[in-house]
Parts: structure tokens; sequence; C-alpha cells
């Protein structure tokens, strides 16, 4: 085993691209111990842990097998651990990256404990490591190296990720790895030309936002779990219904209104590459040259700008846009960089879907007139929420909503625009005796909890643009959202 010592990761980072242009080493780990040893994530847990993990992934496995665009994935081999991997899900991969500037950054990068005082830099030599194991007892599975292009996942590509497929506790019993070692300090992030949005970036692909799906009823799973331990708690498990409505409300069984029936584009994720989307980003700096002060004139002189910069470009729906804005944009008092983050994933979640670039540009003008009234500001008050969305877009109704997985989200429409989206047949299948309820559209929504059998699909989504989606990027943050009504499998009232 080599160890190299130099000074600190900069100086780590640059004698690593070195031997990488040497061709002495082609992969590389960053560790922000020198201590550790190189040991997949599954090896690292005790025997509850391991099994805990492995149903944890089974479940993952049946998640992408019933998500609409992931099917596919679910059905090979490695790529559904790529992705369980780099989403904290224990595998016997082991992460290394070619580029040793990405080694470097995660060498430097993280929360330290208190005696670590010194990072490293794994280096190897792929073709060393295969003729070293080569005479090796059958007993011993070979070590194996994988470059993966797993559509979508960004991670991975902002990260030159490989795997080494390691099935072994404690592999440098056999084989030593060579390390860079450097001395910690305070300035090795600043030292490094790298941001933490270049290797994770904060911007998400389609996969990364289904994904949140899947974490957040792993969450409710881990809640539950702790709930049934809690001595003297009851709980009663409700029968699930034969249909999605009211059997004593419908007087007849509803079928799927027609509009349902051609939603491939909305539930097909766009194969779309991180290098394509996102580096190259654009610019759009909201900033107001007018006299502009009331909020309306505000507001309609946003949308001018975002629907004629999408318009002007012809590829701006095809890429990630970073939205500058002034403080006359965010209003008085408003930190801009709050709603430049919520503009940019609520860009990213309604671009690449089949809306019209005049749905997409309202919804991003009321999410800032939104913000400007501190929608965000509210997340656990659901009442100051519902008052300051209901003086915006009118008399508003909270709805929840939610997929098949378990996973919901929250936000508000307008009950007026969301009774006029109702399907113009649902009187007919109504009993007589509460057809009075067609005019109001959270007695309806009681009734019929699944948007398939209630709504017209096109209505719905024009909602979800321009209303919904924006309320959900500003109250919801760090959870699952939905940007396409065709993923739901419920709506109604929380």
């Amino acid at each position: 085993m080599k160890n190299y010592r130099v000074s600190d990761a900069r100086a780590a980072m640059l004698l690593a691209r070195q031997l990488c242009a040497s061709g002495t080493y082609n992969w590389f780990r960053g560790q922000l111990c020198s201590k550790w040893r190189v040991v997949s994530s599954f090896c690292r847990r005790s025997k509850s842990e391991g099994e805990h993990a492995l149903e944890q992934f089974r479940r993952f496995i049946g998640w992408m097998k019933n998500t609409p665009g992931l099917e596919a994935i679910a059905t090979l081999t490695d790529e559904p651990l790529a992705i369980a991997q780099h989403y904290g899900i224990p595998t016997n991969f082991v992460d290394f990256t070619t580029d040793p500037l990405v080694a470097a950054f995660f060498a430097a990068h993280g929360d330290r404990p208190n005696d670590c005082t010194h990072g490293t830099i794994i280096c190897l030599n792929t073709d060393d490591l295969q003729r070293f194991w080569q005479p090796m007892p059958a007993r011993f599975p070979r070590p194996e190296f994988l470059k993966l292009s797993v559509s979508n996942l960004w991670r991975l590509e902002a990260q030159h990720g490989v795997f080494l497929f390691l099935p072994y506790d404690d592999v440098e019993k056999f084989y030593d790895f060579d390390r860079i070692v450097f001395s910690h300090s305070d300035g090795d992030i600043n030292a490094l030309p790298l941001r933490s949005e270049d290797v994770c970036p904060t911007r998400k692909s389609e996969l990364e936002l289904l994904l949140d799906q899947f974490f957040m009823n792993e969450q409710l799973i881990v809640g539950t779990r702790e709930v049934r331990k809690m001595k003297g708690f009851k709980y009663h498990t409700l029968p699930n219904r034969a249909n999605p409505w009211d059997p004593d409300v419908m007087a007849a069984p509803i079928p799927i209104h027609t509009s349902w029936s051609s939603i491939s584009a909305w539930i097909t994720p766009r194969e779309e590459s991180y290098s394509r989307a996102y580096p190259d980003i654009m610019i759009l700096d909201l900033k107001l040259n007018s006299t502009t002060n009331e909020e309306a004139e505000i507001v309609q002189e946003a949308f001018r700008l975002i629907l004629g910069f999408i318009r002007a470009n012809r590829d701006a729906r095809n890429t990630a846009v970073r939205w500058q804005v002034d403080e006359r944009i965010a209003g008085p008092g408003r930190d801009k960089g709050g709603l430049e983050q919520a503009l940019g994933a609520l860009y990213d979640g309604l671009r690449r879907l089949p809306y019209t670039d005049d749905e997409v540009s309202a919804g991003m003008a009321n999410c800032i007139a939104l913000y400007r009234r501190g929608l965000q500001d509210h997340r656990h008050e659901p009442q100051k929420q519902a008052k300051i969305a209901s003086e915006f877009i009118g008399d508003s109704v909270r709805v929840e909503f939610g997929a098949k997985d378990g996973s919901y989200s929250r936000g508000y429409v307008s009950s007026v625009e969301l009774l006029a989206a109702v399907r113009n047949d649902i009187a007919q299948y109504i009993k007589p005796q509460w057809r009075g309820m067609c005019a109001d559209v959270s007695a309806l929504v009681l009734a019929v909890q699944a948007p398939q059998y209630l709504f017209d699909f096109r209505r719905l989504a024009a909602l979800f643009a321009r209303q919904i989606a924006p309320c959900q990027v500003l109250t919801r943050i760090d959870s699952a959202m939905f940007f396409s009504p065709a993923r739901l499998s419920a709506f109604g009232l929380p």
C-alpha cells in the first residue's frame, strides 16, 4: 500500500489529478477520515440492520414496478442498486468516481468526528485489482467494476460516479488500497474549485422528484411502527372501499372520465441528462424597468417577462433556468433567495410536462404573488394559509392528494374553479336526493375520492399549474410534491 502525504485538500486534489493523468490510477474515492476502511454501506450494518436494509430494498423494487415510467428500470439488475446507493439505502456497492476533484470534495466535506484530523483520497487502478483477484479461490467472489448510465439520476452523472461491487466487510485483509492523506483545515472546501451544488444538485430530475414519494412513504412506515410501540395506544385499520366513491351517495358506478384515456405524456419521464439540463443554465433576471409598484401590476409584469422569455428561447423548457429576482419582485422585507429557490423547483416541475407556456408562466407569476403575501411563512398554520390563498385566488379550499404508494401533498385552489373542473355529467351518477351537492365541490370530493372519476383531466391540470403547484413549492418544502395530476390516485380534503 502506498500512502502519499500532502498538506491539505487542494494539494491532495492536485496530486490525484496528476496520478490520474499519468494513468497510475483511474478510480478515486474521498473519505473524511483516513482511518476508515473501504467497506460497503451494507457490510457496515449489523445483522438486524442488514435485514432491515434488504426489506427496504424489496419495498423499493416493488415501488418502482408500480410507479408509471419506472417499471423498466425495476427489471434491471444493477441500475436499481445504483439508485438505492445514491439515496442512502445500504447496498454492496462502494461509490467511486473517475474525477479526482469530486473525490477531494467528499474527502473534505461533511461533519467530521472529533478524532478525524486527516482526510484521504482512495486511489484505485482497476486493472491492478483485477489482476490481483484472478488467482483467488472461487469461494471469494471477485469485485466487479460497474460504469452505469441511469436515466435521470443526476447525482450519479454530476459525481462522475462508478461503483465497485464489494461483498466483503474488510476487503483490505486481501488487498491494500493506495491513499493520498492530507490534514484537515477550516479552509478545505473553499480551496476546491467545486461547490456542493455541483456534486449534489439541488434541482431535481423527474426520477428524483419521484424518489421523494418513496422516501416520504418510508418515513410514514417508520412513524407508524413507532406509534404502534407506544404503550396504551390503540389503533384501528379501516377497511378499503371496493370503489373510490361513496355508495350511499352515488346511484351508479362511475366510469373513468374519457379525458383520462390519453395521458401517457403526463406520466412518462422525459430522459434528461444533468449535463444537458443543468450546467449550461439559462438565467432570467426578473428586474422591473418600469415604475410599477402595485402588486397586481408587478405580478402581471412578471407573467409577461416569463412568457416572453419562454417564447423567445426555444430551448427554455428543455433546460433548467436560474431565476434571479430583485427585491421589488420578492416584496418588502422578503428574502429573494427563498423566492428564487421556489421558482426553480416550480419551473422544473412544470416545464417537462405538456402544460402550455401560458399555464407555466401563470403558475410562476402566481407563485410570486403568494410569496409576496407570505404563504411560505405559515407552513404549519393552515388557517392563515387559507386566508392568504383566498385573498389572492378567491374563496379557496385546502386539498390533499396522493399516489398509490402512500405519499401525498397538499395545496390550495379556488373552490369556484375547482368546481368548474368537475366532469359535466357528474349529476347523472348521484342519487336524486343528493344532487344538490353538484354545486358544492367540497361535498363532491368527499363523495368521490379518485380524480379520474370526478374531474375533466385537462381542466384539473390547468388548476395544478396555475394554483395547486405554486402553493406546494411554498408550503411543502422537503416533502413529496406532485406536478402531474395523472400520477394521483386520490384527491380530496385533508
